[in-house]
């Protein structure tokens, strides 16, 4: 499946300055809470984002709409008339209940102009109320101007599930009111199939999100903010085998529940996202192991959501090797895909361009790209019967290096940027199964990403280094399938860690840190016929979940627990 569709571009008249290095905010991307002992509310670690001390401007994008059905809401956004900018801070606020009872967890996404604002699931649990906060600074020139924006948040309405979701949402824009803070793209562009209606789901390996783009001529950087939500089977890709492996136990007596809840699927292990310039590599994002409200077991996350469930963060693509090419006049064809997509996953893109201010046209070329399409995954797999015993065992490793290089001659000078990438994945799947279904998972994905950008031979470079660690251990069992009900117990432990250092020829070295985890843990009796599939029986859940966030400005520790659907715990000490 290829969507595709032409975009065209002009250059921009007087853009602002900008630094040579984008910063990745540690957390762009929030759903923040205000937890209380006692409350059953979602909560999470997350802090609110700090606001300046000026007066913000407001504009409503949508108000108490209740989602009842599969149609995306449309709305028209204006900027505020009494603070056109430039603005120091730009925030999307949202604010949404679920009432009316139980629901899956959906997902949800807002748009403006074809550009996702917004991409999260939603909790389960009736009288829901959850908030999310995104920085859109950076996007600022998307917001500049008139457009038509959407929100979608399919849900359907059954006698069992007759939940809905009744949201808000609005921007919030603070003035600029001294020395600028964050850098501003010049030009903000959609990767999406569509410029109003959701993400674009790819159903294989083999499918693209695709556009082709006619550019600005005076490129100095470029960016793609990639998201790829798994969805169907793949919802939990990180549990799937291989497909003769799945076969295998699929015949087996008691795994169709298993199988429908995408605890036992097909299709391995491993996913990556690609990005495509032209049809050739241009850079990989590692897909984070969302878990959802449902997801393994849904008391897991009653009330403390997994690592960012409910507000997710793109992954950023560099691609300014490319600045060059990208700027030659000429269409080009960006575009992603998902490795072993396997039925399916939503994606999106946004690409992100700063511009040399200095010149109407710069040139370049890419030096170095060893980037390859494919990875070559090393499994490893047995499946052995013993005693009416089945034992499976599925090792997936996975290590991708890659350089990309090129230059592009600015109206300052030739800017060489060199982007040198490790990623390391492995993971272990194994089931043993009598009367009794149990499962291990142990995941982690790696990456370690160096960007040197050289401004003068004679010059040190700029190095950026940033680091991800993504951990991800589950232990799962289902017994007492009788055909109608089973007991399943579950405990997982989930993290994001991330690190990024700078060394600058301008600046003091700086090191940014944040580890985001929970560990959790249920026992559940699911009813499959009379509750189709909702909880009979909770039999007790705890949870502990902790944040800490180190930046050369800002310090944030926080820590819950959590026992029996309810917070028992809130620390936020000082750091």
């Amino acid at each position: 499946m290829l969507v595709s569709a032409a975009v065209v571009v002009a250059a921009c008249s007087a853009p602002p300055e900008v630094s040579s290095i984008t910063p990745v905010a540690m957390l762009a991307n929030l759903a923040p809470s205000n937890p209380e002992v006692g409350s059953s509310n979602p909560a999470t670690a997350y802090p609110a984002f700090r606001r300046p001390d000026v007066e913000p401007c407001t504009v409503e994008l949508f108000n108490n709409i209740e989602f009842k059905d599969l149609d995306a809401k449309p709305f028209d956004y204006r900027p505020p008339d009494n603070c056109r900018g430039p603005w120091s801070l730009v925030l999307l606020e949202g604010d949404f209940t679920l009432t009316g009872g139980v629901q899956y967890d959906r997902t949800l996404t807002i748009w403006i102009g074809g550009v996702n604002l917004f991409f999260g699931t939603t909790p389960e649990t009736d009288g829901a109320t959850w908030s999310f906060e995104n920085d859109l600074t950076e996007y600022a020139p998307l917001l500049a101007a008139k457009r038509t924006g959407s929100v979608l948040l399919e849900n359907q309405i059954t006698e069992i599930r007759p939940g809905a979701q009744v949201g808000s949402a609005k921007l919030v824009f603070y003035p600029e009111s001294g020395n600028k803070t964050s850098d501003i793209a010049d030009a903000v562009l959609a990767l999406s199939s569509d410029d109003s209606i959701g993400p674009t789901k790819l159903e294989s390996g083999q499918s693209l999100l695709a556009k082709t783009f006619t550019l600005p001529t005076n490129i100095e950087r470029a960016y793609i903010d990639v998201y790829a939500q798994s969805q169907n089977v793949d919802e939990q890709w990180y549990n799937c085998l291989p497909d003769d492996v799945f076969d295998q136990l699929q015949a087996l007596p008691g795994s169709k529940p298993l199988v429908e809840g995408t605890n036992l699927c097909s299709g391995t292990s491993y996913r990556e996202t690609l990005v495509t310039i032209d049809g050739k590599p241009a850079g990989l994002a590692p897909i984070y192991p969302w878990i959802y409200t449902g997801g393994i077991l849904p008391q897991l996350w009653r009330p403390t959501p997994g690592v960012q469930t409910l507000d997710f963060e793109p992954y950023r693509v560099d691609l300014t090797p490319f600045a060059g090419l990208l700027s030659n006049g000429q269409s080009h064809e960006i575009a992603i895909q998902v490795t072993n997509a396997h039925n399916g996953f939503s994606v999106t893109g946004t690409i992100v361009l700063y511009q040399d201010d200095g010149a109407d046209h710069v040139d370049g070329e890419v030096t170095t790209n060893t980037l390859e399409a494919e990875p070559d995954p090393n499994i490893e797999k047995t499946v052995d019967t013993v005693s009416a015993i089945t034992t499976s065992d599925v090792k997936t490793n996975t290590e991708r290096n890659y350089e990309i290089a090129g230059f592009v001659n600015t109206s300052k000078g030739r800017v060489r940027t060199q982007i040198v990438s490790n990623h390391r994945f492995s993971n272990v799947v194994s089931w043993k199964v009598s009367d009794v279904w149990t499962q291990q998972v142990r995941q982690n994905m790696t990456v370690t990403t160096t960007t040197q950008t050289r401004r003068a031979d004679d010059e040190p470079a700029t190095i950026v280094t940033d680091e991800i660690e993504w951990p991800l251990d589950i232990n799962f069992q289902q017994k007492d399938y009788d055909g109608k009900q089973a007991t399943y117990v579950a405990d997982v432990i989930q993290r994001n860690n991330l690190r990024r250092s700078v060394v600058s020829p301008a600046a003091s070295p700086a090191t940014s840190r944040l580890a985001n985890s929970i560990v959790t843990s249920a026992t559940s009796i699911i009813d499959f016929v009379a509750q189709s599939g909702q909880t009979s029986g909770d039999k007790g859940n705890a949870s502990s979940v902790r944040l800490e966030l180190l930046t050369p400005n800002q310090c944030f520790v926080r820590s819950l627990e959590a026992a029996d659907n309810k917070i028992v715990l809130v620390e936020t000490p000082d750091c």
